[in-house]
Protein backbone atom coordinates (compact mmCIF):
# COMPACT_ATOMS: atom_id res chain seq x y z
CA UNK A 1 0.00 0.00 0.00
CA UNK A 2 1.58 3.65 -0.96
CA UNK A 3 -0.28 6.82 0.28
CA UNK A 4 0.99 10.11 -1.51
CA UNK A 5 0.54 12.01 1.41
CA UNK A 6 2.69 10.54 3.48
CA UNK A 7 5.79 9.22 1.41
CA UNK A 8 5.93 12.20 -1.09
CA UNK A 9 10.00 12.54 -0.86
CA UNK A 10 11.88 14.29 -3.51
CA UNK A 11 10.11 14.49 -7.17
CA UNK A 12 6.76 14.63 -6.63
CA UNK A 13 6.19 13.12 -9.99
CA UNK A 14 9.03 10.79 -9.84
CA UNK A 15 7.75 9.59 -6.29
CA UNK A 16 4.07 9.38 -7.85
CA UNK A 17 5.48 7.68 -11.11
CA UNK A 18 7.28 5.08 -9.57
CA UNK A 19 4.71 4.13 -7.36
CA UNK A 20 2.48 3.44 -10.39
CA UNK A 21 5.02 1.38 -11.87
CA UNK A 22 5.09 -1.12 -8.60
CA UNK A 23 1.17 -1.56 -8.14
CA UNK A 24 -1.60 -2.93 -9.92
CA UNK A 25 -4.33 -1.36 -8.94
CA UNK A 26 -5.17 2.56 -8.10
CA UNK A 27 -7.70 3.82 -5.61
CA UNK A 28 -8.10 6.95 -6.97
CA UNK A 29 -10.61 9.34 -3.73
CA UNK A 30 -11.76 11.63 -6.25
CA UNK A 31 -12.81 14.89 -4.43
CA UNK A 32 -13.37 18.59 -5.97
CA UNK A 33 -10.01 19.17 -4.46
CA UNK A 34 -8.58 15.80 -6.25
CA UNK A 35 -10.02 17.15 -9.60
CA UNK A 36 -8.40 20.80 -9.47
CA UNK A 37 -5.09 19.52 -8.94
CA UNK A 38 -3.04 19.30 -12.00
CA UNK A 39 -0.32 16.36 -9.88
CA UNK A 40 -3.52 14.68 -9.06
CA UNK A 41 -4.80 14.11 -12.81
CA UNK A 42 -1.82 13.44 -13.87
CA UNK A 43 -1.35 11.27 -11.48
CA UNK A 44 -4.77 9.30 -12.65
CA UNK A 45 -3.86 9.95 -16.67
CA UNK A 46 -0.10 8.10 -15.94
CA UNK A 47 -2.12 5.14 -14.16
CA UNK A 48 -4.24 4.96 -16.90
CA UNK A 49 -1.45 5.13 -19.90
CA UNK A 50 0.34 2.19 -17.60
CA UNK A 51 -2.81 0.36 -18.11
CA UNK A 52 -2.96 -0.29 -14.44
CA UNK A 53 -6.59 -1.14 -12.87
CA UNK A 54 -8.41 2.13 -11.51
CA UNK A 55 -11.06 1.99 -8.47
CA UNK A 56 -12.92 5.75 -8.74
CA UNK A 57 -14.40 6.71 -5.40
CA UNK A 58 -15.81 9.39 -5.89
CA UNK A 59 -16.02 11.70 -2.57
CA UNK A 60 -18.93 14.48 -2.16
CA UNK A 61 -19.46 16.88 0.46
CA UNK A 62 -23.13 16.08 2.33
CA UNK A 63 -25.17 18.68 3.91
Amino acid sequence: VWIDFDQMHGNIMDAMAKAIERSTTIIICMSEQYRKSNYCRAEAQYAFQCQRRIVPIVLQKTI
